[in-house]
């Protein structure tokens, strides 16, 4: 009877480390995770931005259609109603475009959602 603290603290002992180091590893995971989302979620959203500043003044818009449906999954739905405007705006024909308009909203997106982006970070 007398072994038995003897024998848990030995068990404890050797227990021990492997159990810190599986949590250590969880977490690192997930803070690896974390990182990649979000800088996944910054990529999406620079690109939305270039690619709207791009779709303005051209024609051509290869990565827009794409990058328009998914910024919706990358942004809060406060900011969904400015968006939809915007690519209301951007989705026009050319020659039918307000382009005063547009790059209003392109900044006011850009605005809001590079201080969306700063607060995420911290």
């Amino acid at each position: 009877m007398s072994d038995l603290p003897a024998w848990i603290a030995a068990i404890a002992a050797i227990a021990a480390p492997s159990v810190t180091a599986l949590i250590n590893n969880i977490h690192q995971t997930r803070m690896y995770k974390r990182k990649m989302y979000t800088q996944h979620k910054i990529e999406v959203i620079e690109s939305y931005i270039a690619a709207c500043g791009e779709r303005v003044f051209s024609i051509t818009y290869e990565s827009y259609p794409r990058l328009c449906a998914e910024i919706f999954l990358y942004v809060p739905k406060c900011y969904w109603h400015d968006i939809e405007k915007l690519n209301e705006q951007v989705n026009k024909k050319f020659d039918e475009r307000d382009n005063k308009l547009s790059l209003s909203l392109l900044s006011k997106v850009s605005q809001e959602l590079s201080l969306y982006l700063e607060k995420s970070r911290k």
